[in-house]
């Protein structure tokens, strides 16, 4: 696979993704560095074709491919710098102008892009998305290898496709376009329960050539979960963002609307304040130290930046309360429309209300996190009796979780315990344990499993199966069901990934 740091949108192993490149820049545009040379590229609007064939997947201008049945011809290579794809300029039998955004090969599976949310996106029609109108993942990937999305081509490039911040971005254009496409687009795929995780100025561009119609495009990143969940949280196997437009709690793979509104926060201060985020005369790329200091006093609890302008007047708020780091008090759809509106809105730093746990105290351990609980199963022999057959100490332990999460999630628990004791004890303690610990290992006969961190799941379900079908001669049959059941349960919790309201333990569906 072809490494390029610039702009790079991965996964949470990687560390170096701290400047940022853009799909094209105009001719008198000159990229500054932060100790390494940038790949340069060209505007939408503007190819120059100077680049013949691209390094990934060997095309150039003129060749013929077909996707999804339908045949294009390469008219540009528009960029090699994203470090995931190769951007083409394409163009169909009818000579309209698409962009082909080609993948790398993906080493791992769960790093491709989502099917499923793919199809949900290629479904929308909006003035403020960009028209994904063919992608290819699975059997349709190009040449058995590469993964595809086929969108309208933006004629007037993304954010960064200016020549003069200060002259493009006014007060007048960022809270007349900027402020409420972005908003319009991103509330359009929270409809259809679609969170983009990777808002950035490269990824917003500009639809016409005289740059006035923005929308939100590559989706690459986007997740997509079930349009009946009322979950305001979500927890991903895999989640992939740009360092600094991320939103913080995304490292602990946290998704929610309002990852994507701390992007657009990030990227509002970027365009308002680029002295203040990016390397000295430089409008594009982002300095580390700056960014550093930035997420030291968003953990410090005060203002992102000590220096707001006066004159930007309620755009700073907006900043502020955007970029947030707690995504409890951080804005999100019902803010910004009041802000919008004209409301004050206060930006919250810090919770003002005191949560009290209500531990569970046992003679020989108190409970008062997951982790204490699931050491008491693990450790403590008369664990069945003295969590789940004593009534008192049973109540006491749903007032910790109701304390300890929520009342909904005390709900789901209590069910679930419920359901499951009438298939024992080990039913009960497993399905317990992984109520809070999805990601635990499967151990048989000395062979462990782990479908959360599997690189290929189908191969290591099957490694499993295998693995009964070795030893069920010679095992007893409970504990062969048992098995099933393990693997039955990892399988539904990530099938299921839902989290239930506030908090963040994971809803998955438990019944047989």
């Amino acid at each position: 696979m072809v490494e390029n740091k610039n702009d790079k949108t991965g996964t949470y192993l990687d560390s170096n993704k701290d400047t940022t490149e853009t799909y094209g820049t105009t001719n008198d545009l000159k990229r500054e560095t932060n100790k390494s040379k940038q790949d340069e590229t060209v505007a939408y609007s503007n190819l120059k074709q100077k680049v013949l064939s691209s390094k990934e997947h060997g095309l150039g201008i003129g060749d013929k491919l077909t996707l999804c049945k339908k045949d294009y011809v390469i008219v540009s290579i528009i960029s090699e710098g994203t470090g995931e794809a190769v951007i083409y300029k394409v163009e169909d039998k009818s000579k309209k102008h698409f962009v082909l955004k080609l993948y790398f090969e993906f080493n791992n599976v769960k790093e491709e892009p989502n099917p499923e949310t793919l199809k949900r996106i290629k479904g929308i029609s909006d003035p403020d998305i960009l028209k994904l109108h063919d992608f290819g993942v699975g059997i349709e990937k190009y040449i058995g290898k590469y993964c595809f999305e086929i969108s309208d081509f933006a004629e007037g490039g993304d954010l960064f496709n200016i020549s003069d911040f200060k002259q493009k971005y006014t007060l007048h254009f960022i809270e007349t376009r900027v402020i409420p496409e972005i908003f319009n687009g991103v509330k359009k795929l929270h409809d259809y329960k679609i969170y983009h995780c990777d808002l950035k100025p490269s990824n917003i561009f500009f639809k016409d050539h005289d740059q006035t119609d923005l929308v939100i495009g590559d989706y690459g990143s986007a997740k997509a979960y079930d349009l009946d969940s009322m979950g305001e949280f979500v927890i991903s196997t895999v989640v992939k963002g740009t360092d600094f437009y991320r939103a913080p709690e995304q490292a602990n793979r946290i998704i929610s609307e309002k990852n994507d509104y701390y992007s657009i926060g990030k990227i509002l201060l970027h365009l308002l304040y680029p002295e203040n985020v990016c390397l000295k005369n430089s409008n594009y790329t982002i300095d580390k130290e700056k960014a550093d200091q930035i997420t030291l006093r968003q953990l410090e609890g005060v203002q992102i930046i000590n220096d707001f302008n006066p004159s930007y007047g309620r755009l700073n708020s907006l900043i502020a309360g955007l970029t947030l780091n707690n995504p409890k008090l951080r804005w999100g759809k019902t803010e910004i429309e009041k802000w919008a509106q004209g409301e004050e809105v206060d930006v919250q730093y810090t919770k003002t209300e005191i949560i009290t746990i209500q531990p569970v105290k046992l003679p020989y351990a108190i409970i008062k996190t997951d982790l204490d609980f699931i050491k008491v199963l693990d450790t403590q022999p008369s664990w069945w009796e003295d969590l789940f057959e004593d009534v008192d100490t049973y109540q006491a332990l749903k007032g910790w979780l109701g304390s300890y999460k929520d009342i909904a999630t005390r709900k789901i628990f209590d069910e679930m315990i419920h359901f499951y004791k009438p298939y024992g004890k080990e039913y009960v303690k497993e399905a317990a344990i992984r109520f809070f610990q999805p990601d635990r290992d499967i151990i048989i006969d000395m062979n462990s499993y782990n479908f959360f961190k599997s690189a290929n799941i189908n191969k290591d379900v099957e490694a499993f199966i295998s693995k009964l079908d070795d030893i069920w001669k010679i095992t007893d049959f409970k504990k062969i069901r048992f098995y099933l059941f393990q693997l039955e349960f990892s399988l539904k919790q990530i099938g299921m990934i839902f989290t239930n309201g506030k908090n963040g333990t994971i809803n998955y569906i438990y019944q047989c």
